[in-house]
């Protein structure tokens, strides 16, 4: 799993976004939450596009934008 912690603030919220394996989005998921010690708060499945050249394990993490 990459990395990229600069300029995530602390609380921020973050969704899953996945392709069509729920094994990999929970595992992700569960990387996440003991990470930053909270869980998502949404679970998005990639569309078919994306899917389509990236595999069907496509698996990231998107953080809402600052304010």
């Amino acid at each position: 799993m990459q990395r990229r912690e600069e300029g995530i603030e602390p609380g921020s919220e973050y969704q899953i976004e996945y392709g069509n394996d729920e094994k990999i989005k929970e595992e992700m998921a569960a990387k996440m939450t003991e990470k930053l010690g909270y869980g998502p708060t949404g679970y998005f499945q990639i569309g078919a596009e994306v899917a389509a050249n990236a595999g069907p394990r496509i698996v990231g993490v998107a953080f809402d934008v600052k304010k």
